[in-house]
C-alpha cells in the first residue's frame, strides 16, 4: 500500500519557487506520467535542487497531492470569495458561480489529462488515488453541500439528502459530455458552451428539489 508522508515542516523555499515546483510536476504527471516521473526530474526541470524538493514535500506522492490541492484551493477561494463580498445571492446564480468555477477547471484539456492519470493511477495505487480525492473533489463537494444547506430553508428546497443533493447536481453539469471529452470524441468546450450547461443543469436541479421530488 502506497503511503503519503505529510509535507514536512521547515523553512519554506520561495513562493516562486514553490510553484514552480507544482507548476513542474503537473506538467511532467501529464506529459510522462506518476511512475516515470521522479523527484529528480521535478527539480531539474523546475530549476531547483532536489534538496529542496525533498525538505519541503518529504516524496513525491506528496509534491502531487500539493498539486491537487492548489487546484482545488484556487477555486475554492473564487466560490468563496463570491459568497462573501457580494450581498445574498439568488441560490441559481450561486449555483451557476459554483458550477462555472468547477466545470471551467475540469473541461480545461489539461484537466482532462490529469484526470485520465488519476484514472490510471486509482488501479495501481488506491491508496494514493484517495488522497487525491481528499484533497481536491471532496473539498469541493463539501463546498456545495454548504451553499445547498445554507439555503435550502430561504428556498423552500425538499432536500431530504444534501449529499445526494450535491451528487445530482454535479451529475447534471457533467453528465455523458464528460465521457466524451475523456475518451476524445468531443472537443472540449468553449466558455459559452460551458455556461450552457451550467444553467441548465441548474434549472432542472431547482425544478426537481423545488417541487419535492428530490
Amino acid at each position: 500500500m502506497t503511503r503519503i508522508s505529510p509535507p514536512r515542516v521547515g523553512r519554506p523555499p520561495s513562493r516562486e519557487k514553490y510553484e514552480a515546483i507544482l507548476d513542474t510536476a503537473k506538467r511532467l504527471l501529464i506529459t510522462k506520467g506518476f511512475s516515470d516521473t521522479s523527484i529528480e526530474g521535478i527539480a531539474e526541470s523546475a530549476e531547483v535542487s532536489k534538496v529542496t524538493v525533498y525538505k519541503w514535500f518529504g516524496n513525491k506522492n506528496a509534491v502531487y497531492e500539493a498539486v491537487v490541492r492548489r487546484e482545488a484551493d484556487a477555486m475554492l477561494d473564487q466560490i468563496r470569495t463570491y459568497r462573501e463580498t457580494a450581498e445574498e445571492h439568488d441560490l441559481a446564480e450561486a449555483l451557476e458561480h459554483f458550477g462555472m468555477t468547477l466545470l471551467g477547471y475540469l473541461t480545461r484539456e489539461d484537466s482532462i489529462k490529469f484526470d485520465n492519470m488519476i484514472a490510471t493511477e486509482c488501479v495501481r495505487s488506491p491508496e494514493l488515488t484517495r488522497h487525491f480525492f481528499l484533497a481536491g473533489p471532496k473539498p469541493m463537494h463539501d463546498e456545495l453541500k454548504a451553499i445547498l444547506s445554507s439555503n435550502a430553508a430561504r428556498t423552500q428546497l425538499a432536500i431530504a439528502d444534501i449529499d445526494q443533493a450535491a451528487g445530482d447536481l454535479i451529475g447534471l453539469w457533467r453528465g455523458f459530455d464528460e465521457i466524451e471529452e475523456r475518451f476524445g470524441w468531443k472537443s472540449p468546450p468553449n466558455s459559452a458552451q460551458v455556461e450552457a450547461r451550467v444553467s441548465r443543469g441548474v434549472k432542472i436541479f431547482l425544478k426537481i428539489y423545488q417541487s419535492g421530488v428530490g
